[in-house]
């Protein structure tokens, strides 16, 4: 009897220390699990960090590279306008080079012109290039360059003459003549920069109602140019 009794306290206590050690496990199992999410949510917001520092290096990246293709596109097109304009350039140095620009005309369509009337010269000596045209007078530049322009004109007798070379509507070259003893012939010269496609002519400067110019086999009224370079 007094062994049963014993037996069953034992036994008691054995459960009791059991229960005891299975409720501190259940405790410390959760306490780690604790532990384990607030370092896991430690590491997260240490790495969210670092992917947005990662996030900020890499967009500066991309507005670096976007930049260094705009600039390299910018530095293309330079380039790209340079050659075509050492391309224009030397085809116009070439053209100049084949074809040389140069004029000579003479004899007047009327001898009795009116104030800022061009002079028209009929006959042509020399159209090197093509750019003089003997209906209107003007000559045209077929390419941009230095050139070097003469007019020569001859008076009637008592008759005042003014006149002037334009290039592209501004005078560039001006001069006046008479002589009270006879017919007697004066020149202009002058040197300018004309682009291609700019007109030259000569004006008279100071219309008259009867005939102020004159022209016979030894006096002429001419107008010539060239292309110097």
């Amino acid at each position: 009897m007094f062994f049963l009794a014993g037996f069953a306290v034992v036994l008691f206590f054995t459960e009791a220390s059991s229960d005891s050690e299975k409720q501190c496990s259940k405790f410390h199992y959760e306490e780690q699990m604790l532990h384990k999410m607030v370092r896991l949510e430690h590491r997260m917001e240490l790495f969210e960090i670092e992917f947005k520092k990662i996030s900020v290096k890499l967009e500066k990246t991309d507005n670096d590279i976007e930049k260094g293709r705009s600039e390299l596109a910018v530095f293309k097109d330079d380039i790209t306008l340079e050659i075509q304009k050492g391309t224009d350039d030397l085809a116009q140095k070439e053209k100049t080079i084949l074809q040389p620009i140069a004029f000579n005309v003479h004899n007047l369509a009327t001898l009795q012109l009116d104030t800022n009337e061009v002079l028209v010269y009929q006959d042509v000596l020399l159209n090197e290039g093509g750019g003089y045209d003997n209906s209107t007078g003007v000559f045209t530049a077929t390419a941009s360059g230095l050139y070097m322009f003469s007019a020569i004109v001859c008076n009637s007798r008592y008759r005042y003459v003014y006149y002037g070379i334009v290039v592209e509507h501004k005078v560039v070259a001006v001069s006046m003549l008479y002589d009270l003893h006879g017919s007697t012939c004066s020149s202009v010269n002058v040197v300018a920069r004309v682009n291609e496609g700019a007109h030259v002519h000569v004006k008279c400067l100071q219309g008259q109602s009867r005939e102020q110019f004159f022209e016979d086999n030894l006096r002429w009224n001419s107008f010539s140019g060239i292309l110097l370079q």
